[in-house]
C-alpha cells in the first residue's frame, strides 16, 4: 500500500481503515438517545446534503458536515462508493449499538455493495474543521 487509506465495508458492514496510521476507536451506544430516529432510518434515504446529479444510473450526493454537525441515521439501499474530499473526525453509529470513531484524510475511498439488507448509519462530525464527501448510488437502470 501507498499509505493512502483504503476505507472498507467489514462482514458487519461496520467501516475500517487500512493502510493508515490514522485513530480508529470502536465503542458502543445507547441507542434509546436515538430511538425515534432509528425507528425512521429504513424510510430516510437522504445520504448526503444535497443531490449534485441524477439520472437513471446514478445519484451523485454532496455530503457536508461542519464541525459539530450530523447526518441523521439513514438507509443506503444501492450500492454505492464515496471520495472524501475535505477529511476530519467523525463518528459512525450503526442500529446495533456499535459506533467507529475515525479520522478519514482526504481522497479516501469506499465502496459498499449492497444486496438484500440496507446499511444504516448516522455520521456525526466531532472535529474542527468541515467534512465533505462526495457519494455516488449506483442505481437500477
Amino acid at each position: 500500500m501507498d499509505g493512502t487509506p483504503r476505507v472498507c465495508r467489514s462482514a458487519g458492514r461496520h467501516p475500517t481503515v487500512f493502510g493508515s496510521n490514522r485513530s480508529v476507536d470502536f465503542a458502543t451506544y445507547d441507542t434509546d438517545e436515538f430511538r425515534d430516529e432509528l425507528a425512521a432510518a429504513a424510510n430516510n434515504r437522504e445520504v448526503g446534503t444535497a443531490v449534485l446529479f441524477e439520472n437513471d444510473r446514478v445519484r451523485v450526493w454532496d455530503l457536508t458536515v461542519e464541525p459539530g454537525g450530523r447526518i441523521p441515521f439513514h438507509a443506503h439501499t444501492t450500492s454505492y462508493f464515496f471520495t472524501c474530499v475535505e477529511g476530519g473526525r467523525m463518528i459512525n453509529r450503526f442500529p446495533d449499538g456499535n459506533q467507529v470513531t475515525l479520522d478519514m484524510d482526504d481522497g479516501a475511498t469506499w465502496f459498499s455493495a449492497i444486496d438484500a439488507d440496507p446499511e444504516v448509519h448516522d455520521l456525526e462530525n466531532v472535529g474542527s474543521t468541515r467534512v465533505r464527501f462526495i457519494t455516488v448510488e449506483l442505481l437500477n437502470g
